[in-house]
């Protein structure tokens, strides 16, 4: 392809990310008055229009290109984050400002209100005429619960001497009038004002700065995600990836970081309210009432998962790919337009069961395009690149979804995850599909992993000592964390930022551990390496305590998963037994066991941990470590290196 073209062909795509970021950022806004909702909307045309004209003058001028006629995509990738952060900044920083005032302003016309309220009370003004000043402070005080901006009521005399006040504390003291701490509404002598509660002005500042943090820190994982999908398309347009023993790359794993993403983005954004969704049609079923029917939408939805996974393998084996994700796909899309609209709970419970057998298929498909991979490198990195995308995907969908639901409602978010699964569906119709076929089987002397020990033993203290470990190790973040922090007197949003750390991990860091892994295979080693790490994080969290121990335990944990999956999966694939089932089919076994024990994760948290008690968390830690220094001991050093087929 031309330079020109190519030039073009960026610019085109890059037009279209710009547009879907300003989209994400009108619609956090949609529900705002609309005085405010139009002036932030007129800078979002300017800080797009600032967007596109500096990008097209980066794409049309600038070089692209390196000594050797290589795309230079990591400058491509840096320009462009770099500007759509500055148009997020600046738009975070309007949008900051207008909220502070807009603040302010109702504060102002609630004090105007309770003023009128207060003058037309002739209880209040005849008490005062009485100069009964215990009942007037009682009847200041019962005003003072009507607006949360507003915590004490007084009136002071012309020389700012209170009389009468909510809090009697402060009869007799001179409050000056100071229009930063309270509203003043002058009377014929002296005046009323009204305290500005700070604990309310600040509770709202943070969570106008946390919406807007968190908005732009999954407005930029959108944004590298769309730019590496972009890059990644047009850099195999001009240079298309070799063959390797006679065979051409697989489509399915060039894209499977985009493919994960968009399928996780649409099929989260509904997670965070389904429970309170379910809790809304009340009623009972089979005598089952409140929370625990509440919870069963989303049993039905991981049985269903569960029931999806051994039928994967078997359609990829027989049919390929297309056919067991597409369904998967159109399976979602049903079960969650259902959920929009279910009428009764029963309903939602299908619903949701519909959704839970496509998220099955749709996730066991994902988890195999690894499999195509030609080597031991590419299906390692195929791993990880998946991962990534989930984590992205979950990150963005999850807070978006979220955030839409409070504005838009459940119903149409509902819609709009059905809409995003339809699209990732049109995403893939154009990629070429792939039947598994099973590898030749190991020799007798192949495998290094079973020497010493019989491999059905072998494998299962594997399971028992390293994978359940890793699994249960999850709870801490989605189990244990939320009771801590509520506990501490620490938010659920808190969580949402320790969880949004552990995304960061596991996406960027990833990747780069994955060619580290390839560049050197002993996969037992990084198993080992894995199991520990998450147990001494286990025991130092539970040594130490604390807010900033739990937060840094949650980045801890992401690090070791980031290639921790990737080495546990590869590792368990080399298994002389394993391999005799097929790759395909053996996946599947070890993401059904990893569900089973990710089930054992909130009972062994809640057991040993005794609530929240941090010295259960170190004994967690301590079981982790030597279980994993166990299984090293029985395996044998040289079954840290498991060896390929001979």
């Amino acid at each position: 392809m031309a330079q020109k073209q190519i030039r073009l062909m960026m610019l085109g795509f890059v037009t279209l990310v710009i547009i879907i970021v300003m989209v994400f950022l009108w619609a956090i806004n949609i529900n705002q008055p609309d005085a405010l909702r139009e002036t932030l909307n007129t800078y979002l045309l300017i800080l797009g229009g600032f967007a596109l004209v500096s990008l097209a003058l980066f794409f049309l001028k600038a070089e692209l290109y390196d000594e050797k006629g290589r795309l230079e995509k990591g400058r491509i990738l840096t320009m462009t984050t770099v500007v759509l952060i500055i148009v997020q900044l600046t738009f975070a920083f309007a949008d900051y400002a207008y909220k502070k005032l807009e603040l302010t302003f109702n504060g102002i016309d609630h004090a105007k209100a309770l003023f009128t309220e207060l003058k037309g009370d002739s209880e209040v003004n005849r008490l005062i005429l009485l100069k009964d000043g215990a009942r007037v402070s009682r009847m200041l005080n019962s005003y003072t619960g009507t607006y949360r901006e507003i915590d004490s009521i007084l009136i002071v005399d012309g020389n700012d001497v209170v009389i009468y006040s909510s809090d009697e504390s402060l009869v007799g003291s001179t409050i000056l009038p100071d229009p930063l701490s309270y509203y003043s509404f002058y009377l014929d002598t002296g005046a009323l004002r009204m305290h500005i509660s700070e604990e309310y002005n600040n509770s709202m500042t943070r969570r106008i700065l946390t919406e807007l943090l968190t908005v732009m820190a999954v407005l930029v994982f959108l944004t590298i995600e769309l730019m590496l999908f972009v890059l990644k398309l047009i850099n195999n347009r001009i240079e298309p990836p070799g063959l390797i023993n006679g065979r051409p790359y697989n489509q399915a794993l060039c894209y499977v970081r985009q493919i994960a993403f968009l399928f996780y983005f649409a099929s989260r954004m509904a997670s965070s309210f389904i429970p309170v969704s379910a809790l809304n049609f009340g009623g009972s079923l089979f005598g089952i009432t409140g929370n625990v029917l509440a919870g069963i939408p989303q049993s039905a939805e991981t049985f269903f998962t569960c029931a999806a996974i051994f039928l994967t393998s078997m359609l990829i084996e027989r049919k390929g790919w297309k056919l067991s994700f597409t369904a998967g796909l159109l399976m979602v899309a049903a079960g969650t337009f259902l959920s929009a609209f279910s009428p009764d709970i029963i309903l939602f419970i299908l619903s949701r069961a519909i959704a839970g057998l496509g998220y099955g298929f749709c996730w066991m498909t994902l988890r195999n395009f690894a499999l195509f991979g030609r080597n031991e490198n590419e299906k390692a990195e195929g791993f990880s690149l998946l991962n990534a995308g989930i984590y992205a995907g979950i990150n963005c969908g999850s807070v978006f979804g979220s955030i839409l639901a409070e504005k838009l409602g459940y119903t149409t978010v509902f819609l709009l995850a059905a809409g995003f699964t339809i699209l990732c569906s049109l995403m893939v119709i154009r990629l070429e599909n792939t039947i598994y076929v099973r590898p030749s089987l190991f020799s007798e002397s192949g495998s290094g992993n079973e020497v010493g020990f019989s491999g059905w033993a072998l494998i299962l203290l594997f399971i028992v000592l390293m994978i359940t470990p890793s699994c249960i190790a999850g709870s801490y973040l989605n189990y244990y964390l939320p009771i801590y922090f509520t506990d501490t007197g620490h938010g659920v949003s808190d969580v949402g930022r320790a969880q949004l750390l552990y995304g960061l991990m596991i996406i960027y860091i990833g990747p780069y551990l994955s060619r580290m892994i390839a560049n050197f295979p002993a996969l037992g080693a990084w198993n080992l390496a894995y199991n520990i790490m998450l147990g001494i994080t286990l025991i130092a969290a539970g040594l130490a305590g604390g807010f900033i121990p739990a937060i840094s335990a949650v980045m801890l944990i992401g690090f070791s998963d980031s290639f921790g999956f990737v080495a546990q999966n590869n590792y368990f694939l080399k298994f002389r037994v394993v391999q005799r089932f097929g790759e395909s089919r053996s996946l599947s076994y070890l993401s059904f066991i990893k569900k089973m024990a990710e089930m054992l994760g909130p009972i062994v948290f809640g057991f040993a941990a005794g609530g929240v008690q941090t010295s259960g968390i170190m004994i967690i830690g301590i079981i982790f470590v030597a279980g994993a220094l166990f299984y090293m001991a029985v395996s044998g050093c040289r079954d840290l290196k498991p060896e390929k087929a001979g």
